[in-house]
């Protein structure tokens, strides 16, 4: 089917130039340049090597603003951009932002261009000449586009599809994801608060809508608008909340059919609690294996007892050979000290003997044998007393 609406860059449908940056401030850049796909696949782009995805662009603070959904597309100074039908130029500001805005004759839709100069003024038959894009932004960068729509439509519809209806028809049950961020509200309305942020790929399920704004049937009731929007809105579920959804152009198909948090994350996975069966295997299989430390700790035990049992019997050995030893120790002993006060008794006889000359003699001799004997005496109690410590 034919667009019904068409904006050319140069003659060339703007849905086959290069965008730079989407609605949201998403580009991609690899440090020296950018990566440009077309539209119709810019939000998932596969990025070719070296290029990474920035979400800091200069559009991101208007990734929550419904009236404003600008993208940049690259295009060279002096491109003529015209439309297939006519229009008519509302206003331009060379002063603030080079911008104009038109309205499509017949409609209240207003495609604006930015970054533009040489601009036609009042009705502009359509393939006429709207405006050209300047030599420089006036933000300071290269040459581009700047494209939007001033008010409640979309850019990227009008682009795509040619109108501002959505491509998309979404029923009951269907699930949804985002391709940028956008509010979950209280009802069905711009009116409504906004519960919660819903972050890019954040998947959810229809559950009711499509519904109108209800932003004047609920004024002062949970609406502080008076005026109803443009937009179509869906009650959506998520794992966490529910809530309601413009259908904007981040509202897309998911193929995946497993919802998420409203921040596009999933819980963690709770373990599944094992069966009767299991719980057993396991059990038995521990008991097995302690049954096995307690062998192993058996055996151990069972070697230990052994080596003390023989050192036992080693040392019983050695006892009794010590006992010999100390026996025939202590009949020596008794022997000497018997020895010993023999000749003790000889001594006080001899010296009796003795007279006072030869007393003198048998002294000296008496005290040699008595100190000779002594130390034979200390010998055997010394020795004595190494076996009794042994």
């Amino acid at each position: 089917m034919a667009k019904k609406y068409i904006i050319y860059a140069n003659g060339k449908d703007l849905a086959t130039c290069p965008v730079t940056q989407n609605e949201v401030g998403r580009y991609y850049w690899n440090g020296n340049t950018y990566y440009r796909p077309t539209l119709d696949i810019f939000n998932n782009a596969p990025l070719p090597n070296g290029f990474s995805v920035y979400l800091n662009g200069s559009h991101a603070p208007y990734s929550t603003n419904p009236l404003r959904n600008p993208i940049d597309f690259s295009l060279t100074a002096g491109t003529k951009i015209t439309m297939n039908v006519d229009v008519t130029v509302l206003s331009t500001n060379p002063k603030d932002g080079s911008w104009c805005k038109t309205v499509i004759n017949g409609t209240n839709i207003n495609p604006a261009f930015v970054h533009t100069y040489k601009w036609a003024s009042g009705l502009v038959r359509a393939g006429n000449v709207i405006c050209e894009v300047a030599p420089q932004s006036v933000t300071g960068f290269a040459p581009h586009l700047h494209a939007d729509i001033w008010g409640s439509y979309l850019l990227r519809n009008l682009i795509l599809n040619g109108d501002v209806t959505m491509a998309d028809t979404f029923k009951v049950g269907d699930f949804v994801t985002f391709t940028g961020p956008m509010n979950l509200r209280a009802g069905a309305g711009d009116g409504f608060k906004a519960s919660h942020s819903i972050l890019e790929n954040a998947v959810g399920k229809i559950k009711d809508g499509p519904r109108s704004s209800q932003n004047k049937q609920f004024y002062g009731k949970g609406s502080t608008s008076n005026i109803n929007d443009s937009y179509t809105w869906f009650d959506l579920e998520f794992l966490d909340t529910t809530g309601w959804v413009a259908q904007t152009n981040r509202l897309v198909k998911s193929k995946s059919t497993k919802i998420t948090n409203v921040n596009a994350t999933l819980p963690p996975v709770k373990p599944q609690a094992p069966s009767e069966e299991e719980t057993l295997r396991k059990q038995v299989a521990d008991l097995k294996e302690e049954n096995e430390v307690l062998r192993d700790d058996l055996a151990a035990s069972i070697s230990l007892t052994n080596d003390k049992n023989r050192e036992i019997k080693r040392l019983g050995a050695d006892i009794e050979e010590w006992k010999g030893d100390y026996s025939d120790l202590q009949k020596k002993y008794d022997n000497i000290f018997i020895e010993k006060n023999r000749y003790e008794n000889l001594y006080t006889e001899a010296v009796r003997e003795l007279n006072d000359s030869e007393r003198v003699k048998g002294i000296k001799t008496a005290k040699l044998v008595a100190e000779l004997l002594n130390r034979m005496l200390e010998f055997f109690k010394k020795n004595k007393s190494k076996s009794k410590g042994a």
